[in-house]
Formats: C-alpha cells, sequence, structure tokens
C-alpha cells in the first residue's frame, strides 16, 4: 500500500525530487549498498520525492528484477517520510501496465510510464498512459515526452480530464519554462495538482516564477538547489541568485562532461556512490572518467559548494 495519498492537494509534494541515478558494480549491476546510502541521505536532507526508475539514470540498463530491487529500496528508506515516484516500463503496453500493478502493490506512491521504444507518436505514448491510469489506483505523472515525441501545451491542458488519475505533470522539454507559464495559462492547465521542471539549474528561478513548485535534480547537488528553492519560497531572490552563482561553476562543467558520468564525478566524490563507473554502451554521450586537469577543474567547482553540504561533503584533494 502506498504511504502518501497524493491525490490530496494537502500533501503534494513541493521543493526538491530526488532522481536516483544508478551504481554500478563491477558486473554492471546495481550496487545495492550505494544506491541505498543515496537514498537515505536524501530523505535525511529533506527531499521532496524520490524518483526512481527515470529514463535518464540508466534504468534501461538494468534487468527487471534489479530494477524492482531498486524500488524495493527506495520505498524501504523512503517510507513513511517521503512519497516514492516509481517508473513502468517494458516491451509492450501490457508489459507496462502489469509492471505498474505490481509497482503499485508493492508500495509506489505514484507512477510515470516509459513508453514502448517503438512508439512513433504522442498518440502511441498517450494510450500507454492511459491504460497504465485504467489499470492502477494511485495518481499518475504525465511525462511531456518520450522518445522523441512531445505533447504540445494544448494537448497536456487536456490530460486531467481526459485521462482520469492524470494529476501531476513532468515537464522536460528543453522549454520547459516557457512551457509551463504557457501551460497554467490554457484552460485545464491549472488542473494538475503539480508540476515538476526540469534538471537544469539555471532554471530553478525561472521555473518558480513560471509556476513549477517542484523541481528535479540528482543526489550530487540536492541541498544546493535546496538553498535555491527555499529562497525563492521566502521571497528572497537575490539570495536565490546568490546560491545559484556559486554552483554556476558545477554547472557548466557538467555541460562540459556530459553524459551520466556528469552526476556520478560528483556522487563519487562526494562517497555517496563508491564507484562513479557507468554502463556502457552508454545510452547518452558523454566522458567515461576524468584527466587530472579536469579532477582540478571539478575541485575548483566544488569549493565553492561545500558550506552547502553538512554530510557527506566532496573531497578536494
Amino acid at each position: 500500500m502506498p504511504a502518501f495519498d497524493l491525490f490530496d492537494p494537502q500533501v503534494v509534494p513541493r521543493g526538491i525530487a530526488v532522481h536516483m541515478k544508478t551504481p554500478f558494480l563491477e558486473d554492471l549491476r546495481l550496487d545495492e549498498v550505494s544506491f541505498e546510502r543515496t537514498a537515505r541521505h536524501s530523505v535525511d536532507i529533506g527531499a521532496a520525492m524520490i524518483i526512481v526508475g527515470q529514463r535518464g539514470c540508466e534504468t534501461l540498463q538494468l534487468s527487471a528484477e534489479q530494477r524492482e530491487r531498486s524500488l524495493e529500496i527506495s520505498l524501504a528508506v523512503s517510507h513513511p517520510h517521503v512519497p516514492v515516484l516509481a517508473t513502468a516500463t517494458g516491451a509492450s503496453i501490457p508489459d507496462i501496465v502489469a509492471t505498474a500493478k505490481r509497482y503499485e502493490q508493492m508500495g509506489a506512491d505514484t507512477l510515470s510510464v516509459l513508453s514502448p521504444s517503438w512508439s512513433a507518436s504522442s498518440k502511441d505514448n498517450l494510450t500507454c498512459l492511459a491504460a497504465v491510469a485504467e489499470a492502477v489506483s494511485i495518481p499518475m505523472f504525465a511525462r511531456c515526452s518520450d522518445w522523441g515525441c512531445t505533447l504540445s501545451v494544448e494537448e497536456l491542458a487536456e490530460l486531467p480530464k481526459r485521462i482520469p488519475g492524470v494529476v501531476y505533470l513532468k515537464e522536460e522539454d528543453t522549454e520547459w519554462v516557457r512551457r509551463i507559464k504557457a501551460l497554467l495559462a490554457l484552460p485545464g492547465g491549472k488542473d494538475y495538482l503539480g508540476i515538476m521542471g526540469g534538471m537544469i539549474p539555471p532554471g530553478i528561478i525561472a521555473g518558480y516564477q513560471a509556476g513549477a513548485r517542484l523541481f528535479m535534480c540528482a543526489a550530487d547537488v540536492t541541498e544546493v538547489l535546496m538553498a535555491t528553492f527555499d529562497a525563492m519560497e521566502a521571497g528572497d531572490i537575490e539570495e536565490a541568485r546568490r546560491v545559484e552563482r556559486l554552483h554556476l561553476p558545477l554547472s557548466y562543467f557538467k555541460s562540459y562532461v556530459r553524459g551520466q558520468y556528469d552526476n556520478k564525478m560528483t556522487l563519487h566524490r562526494r562517497g555517496l556512490f563508491d564507484h562513479p563507473r557507468i554502463a556502457l554502451p552508454a545510452w547518452h554521450h558523454g566522458f567515461e572518467q576524468l584527466t587530472d586537469e579536469e579532477e582540478e577543474m571539478l575541485t575548483s567547482a566544488l569549493r565553492l559548494l561545500v558550506p552547502f553540504f553538512g554530510k557527506y561533503p566532496p573531497r578536494l584533494d
């Protein structure tokens, strides 16, 4: 059973949700110790939600059993403190429906779906979403896009009425700030209980101003984004901008590193992950390791952020 009734407007998650990345052992199985450590730390520092199984966390490199194990760990650590968003995927819509029902039985508080990779249109994605929403009794997150098929803001505005159970939105298009603002100006746009903005840190301030109150990030810099969000909640935009300026060098360096290593290098430096290894072949091109000079660039960027990390401060030597 879920620990949270996320249909209740009084318990809608607000703040920074942690997008769980996948730590690997040498055989590319899930490093359960590192995963649990990261989930527990995220809960301890006050994450608004734990997100498991999204496409951008190498989840498709794991077996179905390993994906289920990652959810099991997340639920054990998070409940009854923090809600868990699980992502159901599979080779076909019936597979995804079966997975979603199993995740609900395990105790997931809310679900999103990753449509089959053969999906060729937004219609395919909506068919999958509707099938899952009909099969489960917990709330659903709509995703603005999958496999290159992006829903228009007009389509998104219709979803809460078109598919009962879809009451949350995960907006991660490259123009997500503008799209959220446009969505909330449309009839139906305000029917969502919550809208989650993307992961790009410079967008937190603009995303908040556009109307988002839930944001997603990896666990490497959650505390920094929490400080930005808290400043916006307090109406102190200058403090939010100050924190953002401190964060920008690391953000720029991540755009240079790219891929999954951009988060894992810091998760490892902080001691949350025992190893920063990525799965190969990688779904997202980027570095597999850093040179000595690049390690020093990372150190310089992290040094600015040390005051935000009460626990698991990054190694700077």
